[in-house]
């Protein structure tokens, strides 16, 4: 709006309606206006960003401790679920892009929007008609933005997830690089591992593609709309329903706009991916553990010495759910004697320790009795080819 009062002073004096001393003390006031302007942007948008920035870490570093602490108090059912390196992904990577999103993304979203609402409320003041015309240059803005901004997200993700899967079949590699030497597997997983980069690389090109595409539309689109505005604008200059100054500020606050509407689309990209980052990390805080290891509360026992009694037991492993590994075992072990557990391999008796250690829940019975002191209790577990 300055810009266009300050077109329409030069206007005035070029046409001999505005004397000399007035044009000047009309740049002198606009050129003022500009000082005020700048300044109040620099502080507004500075502590802006300063307190998005530091709200949006705060955040994240809460929401790092609770996600780490909601891991550190889950039973080992919990982990046989648990993806390799999820949770330092979750911590690292997901943190991140929550990060991100509730503090630049999001204060540039907000910001944008703004700009947009306030650019098309000054554009429809200044001459409904031009600013309708140019109205469908938003919705141009905003669909090319979506779909440019769409795939570019859509081929970077494929491409952090293929080198994902590289990196954890470099790491699994080099973690059982006996048995990969032992079974000569190596150039079969070194193969596998550049499939991965390739696929990678692939992806990666097609998402710099995306972004260079919409980066160059971005930089012609001003000079289309300046075209159109200014066309449209000259018709009903030519009728006199429309100023000079009311031209060229429908021309910048629809050029400014569409911009706004632009930047609105990527934002928009990130606080998406933003939620469902977050919605796996808060899923994963709000799990209750069945045994809590920061919980202070439970039965404080006088007298630990005693018999254990498995009482019809059932147990299914988290990670092979259509597999029974106990089904209503029954048996009794007195105190401070030995009990000999006698199987094949697989046949459940590791799974029985791992109740006894409570590292796993019965999906049915009970074990009572469960009060014994190390030294106590000695289970000696057999196989039946005589190995212990």
């Amino acid at each position: 709006m300055i810009y266009g009062q300050l077109v329409s002073g030069f206007n005035g004096f070029t046409a001999g309606t505005t004397t000399e001393s007035k044009l000047r003390s009309t740049i002198s006031q606009f050129s003022l206006f500009y000082v005020y302007l700048a300044v109040a942007v620099f502080i507004l948008i500075y502590a802006s960003t300063v307190g998005f920035y530091y709200t949006g870490e705060k955040m994240a570093r809460s929401l790092r401790h609770e996600y780490l602490k909601s891991v550190l108090r889950q039973n080992i059912a919990f982990f046989d679920v648990l993806g390799t390196g999820e949770v330092s992904t979750r911590i690292m990577s997901d943190m991140g892009v929550i990060q991100e999103g509730i503090s630049h993304k999001l204060s540039l979203a907000i910001t944008a929007i703004a700009t947009f609402c306030s650019a098309l409320v000054i554009s429809f003041v200044m001459y409904w008609k031009t600013a309708l015309i140019m109205s469908p240059t938003y919705i141009v803005m905003l669909i090319i933005g979506t779909i440019a901004g769409r795939q570019a997200i859509k081929f970077l993700k494929d491409s952090r997830n293929y080198k994902s899967n590289g990196a954890s079949i470099a790491e699994e590699t080099v973690t059982s690089v006996r048995q990969v030497a032992a079974f000569g597997m190596a150039n079969f997983l070194a193969d596998k591992y550049d499939s991965y980069l390739k696929d990678g690389e692939v992806s990666g090109i097609k998402s710099r593609n995306s972004f260079a595409a919409y980066a160059a539309w971005c930089n012609a689109m001003p000079s289309l709309v300046y075209g159109l505005s200014f066309w449209a604008g000259s018709i009903y200059l030519v009728k006199g329903e429309i100023s000079v100054a009311g031209v060229t500020t429908t021309a910048l606050t629809i050029s400014v706009g569409a911009f706004a509407i632009v930047r609105v689309a990527p934002c928009f990209e990130a606080l998406f991916a933003s939620i469902t980052s977050a919605d796996a990390v808060l899923k994963t805080i709000a799990i209750k553990s069945p045994q809590d290891p920061f919980e202070t509360s439970g039965t404080r026992l006088d007298d630990l010495k005693g018999d254990i009694s498995f009482q019809n037991v059932s147990l299914i492993y988290p990670s092979r759910d259509d597999i029974t590994v106990l089904d209503k075992v029954q048996f009794d072990v007195p105190a401070a004697r030995t009990t000999a557990i006698v199987g094949s391999s697989g046949c459940g008796k590791s799974s029985i320790i791992a109740l006894l250690e409570r590292f796993y829940e019965p999906i049915s019975g009970q074990i009572s009795k469960y009060r014994f002191p190390v030294g106590f209790l000695h289970i000696l577990m057999v196989e039946s080819n005589g190995r212990a």
